[in-house]
């Protein structure tokens, strides 16, 4: 009996690798948004807390020079969160991109895949077609030798 060979094989473990390395993309691209998010959390967090900090200055009648730096440090703050909210949608961009070329790529090995399972049913039709035809061969051979001897 043959062997079952898929003449795509060669491309189905290349669109395998495909999928793998956009997996890993995608994994990147999510680490990558996470970790930013995170820092823009933190920038967040600092300007409250400043924010904070400043209003119970204000209260306590603080010196002018104080007054001022807590205000550096806000408008340096509002900056970076300006800046950090950009690599945020930048990071979400890519993250979306990698998800798409990961569909995409999925997409492709699946209709290799596919093509796949109805080649090998196929030839499970042939091989189970081969043997019925095998054992009906030996059926009529002992049904003939049956009857050569009856005779």
């Amino acid at each position: 009996m043959k062997i079952f060979q898929f003449r795509l094989e060669t491309l189905l473990r290349f669109r395998r690798i495909q999928e793998e390395k956009a997996q890993i993309k995608l994994a990147e691209a999510s680490n990558r948004l996470n970790a930013e998010q995170e820092l823009l959390n933190n920038l967040e967090a600092s300007m409250l807390r400043v924010m904070k900090l400043q209003t119970t200055q204000q209260l306590s009648y603080p010196k002018i020079e104080i007054l001022q730096m807590t205000d550096n440090f806000i408008n340096k703050v509002k900056q970076d969160l300006v800046v950090q909210t950009e690599k945020v949608n930048q990071a979400t961009s890519c993250r979306q991109d990698c998800l798409q070329v990961l569909e995409d790529a999925m997409k492709k090995r699946k209709i290799v895949d596919n093509l796949r399972n109805k080649r090998l049913e196929q030839y499970r039709e042939e091989l189970l077609h081969e043997e019925q035809k095998y054992l009906d061969e030996i059926g009529t051979q002992i049904s003939v030798r049956d009857k050569e001897s009856v005779i």
